[in-house]
């Protein structure tokens, strides 16, 4: 069951992700199209028909990370994990199913973090997706650094305690229940 919400979660990043990823491709695509039917959607973010350069920083500041931390890392590996672990040692199930719900939920919550941040009036984390200074570091540098970068950071310390619940949960997995055939 929760190799099935892993991978529904890591979908639904996935669509998430790729939808912003088509925003700043299209700007990217045609530079000097105007498309003013982006404005009601986005609001204050298009100015001219054109993505404001602060904007399209954090698109792709969001699309690298919740591709990378929310559908390959934590989509992939906690779905595989939780589904094939247990069909490769022969065990019913995971060691401890509350570790791994907690695992699970965590993952989840940062989800949240991530997904709110993108709706902050001075808009989400705009660092790139590996935050490197000084963009991540001075709001002078980029507005979204003051108030995005923070939530970012926040759902990034709930992501990696997600993953090291999972990593826990897999290696006590491992060494606990494995089948008769398979121990000396």
């Amino acid at each position: 069951m929760i190799a099935k919400q892993f991978l529904i979660t890591g979908i639904i990043w996935a669509f998430i992700g790729g939808a912003l990823s088509s925003l700043f491709r299209i700007q990217l695509g045609w530079p000097n199209a105007s498309f003013a039917w982006l404005e009601p959607i986005l609001g204050q973010w298009v100015q001219g028909g054109k993505l404001d350069p602060e904007f399209y920083l954090a698109l792709v500041t969001m699309h690298g990370t919740i591709m990378v931390f929310f559908v390959l890392t934590a989509g992939l590996s906690g779905t595989f994990s939780n589904f094939l672990i247990p069909l490769q040692i022969g065990a019913r199930d995971m060691a401890s199913g509350f570790m791994n719900m907690l695992s699970y939920w965590r993952f989840f919550l940062a989800g949240v973090v991530m997904f709110i941040s993108l709706f902050l009036e001075k808009g989400p984390a705009a660092g790139g997706w590996t935050v490197y200074t000084p963009l991540s570091a001075l709001e002078q540098a980029i507005p979204a650094s003051g108030a995005g970068l923070p939530l970012w950071l926040v759902s990034m310390v709930l992501f990696i305690a997600s993953e090291l619940l999972g990593g826990i949960e897999y290696i006590s997995t491992v060494i606990n229940l494995p089948a008769k055939v398979l121990s000396v």
